[in-house]
């Protein structure tokens, strides 16, 4: 199946990084296809090599957010002073998702920042425009 530039990088970064992080022995078919895909496209805009490596490390950062929350280390995400101060755990776990949840939403953001600057670049796709939402 054929997908827009954008897409393909934003899935061959999330499937390496499963891959990395799980160690799935069956994801490394599904990577090697968009890998090679990746390459014949990047020899027409080597500039995708860099989107690429944009677009993983910005997917690591959205993995690892969600993972913490998922394991239920939100202390790692510091709070303001006053909610640090506070004497209940509740209110400063509460704070930490709260937290997670706009860096996870600040870091689709430039996601999507990225994704759009290669339908620019390639010109095909579509680009991810929101219009009064909480990511703008």
């Amino acid at each position: 199946m054929k997908y827009p530039t954008g897409d393909l990088l934003d899935r061959a970064s999330i499937s390496l990084l499963k891959l990395i992080k799980t160690g799935e022995p069956q994801l490394l078919e599904e990577v090697g296809t968009y890998l090679l895909e990746l390459s014949v496209r990047t020899k027409e805009h080597p500039e995708l090599a860099k989107y690429f490596q944009d677009l993983f490390e910005i997917n690591s950062e959205i993995w690892t957010y969600e993972s913490d929350l998922r394991e239920g280390k939100l202390g790692n995400y510091k709070s303001s002073d006053q909610l640090k101060q506070a004497s209940t755990s509740d209110l400063k776990s509460l704070a930490a998702v709260g937290l997670a949840a706009i860096k996870i939403r600040n870091a689709n953001k430039k996601r999507k920042t990225k994704m759009n600057g290669i339908v620019e670049l390639v010109g095909d796709g579509w680009k991810d425009i929101k219009v009064n939402h909480a990511s703008e």
